[in-house]
């Protein structure tokens, strides 16, 4: 089993608006000192990468590619419903090293 990381660092490259935006300073807020990194197309590429490098968890649109080779991953959650270009064989590949991937589907269904 691996070590649980603490604080968790979190990438997310999710549109909340700007630093000082309510949106972003609630879920700021409500990290409970775990570490946001929130990136976006202003972002240089090789920053984004790097920051993903540290993550334990990705939240939105991770580039596929850059999933296998992070260590530190535990959870992967697409912000759409729908993870065609993260293919059978990749999402096999995170499960068999025990990280979790969701999706946002039937977030709009009736309960």
């Amino acid at each position: 089993m691996r070590p649980e990381p603490s604080p968790y660092v979190i990438w997310c490259n999710v549109p909340f608006g700007d630093a000082a935006s309510p949106a972003r300073q609630r879920l700021v807020n409500a990290l409970g000192g775990h570490v946001l990194h929130v990136v976006d197309a202003t972002t240089p590429p090789d920053v984004s990468r790097a920051l993903l490098d540290q993550a334990a968890v990705v939240f939105g649109q991770p580039p596929a590619d850059a999933l296998l080779a992070r260590q530190a991953l535990r959870w992967v959650e697409i912000s759409s419903a729908g993870y065609e270009i993260y293919n059978a064989e990749l999402r096999a590949a995170l499960s068999g090293r025990g990280v979790i991937m969701t999706n946002a589907g039937s977030v709009y269904a009736d309960a």
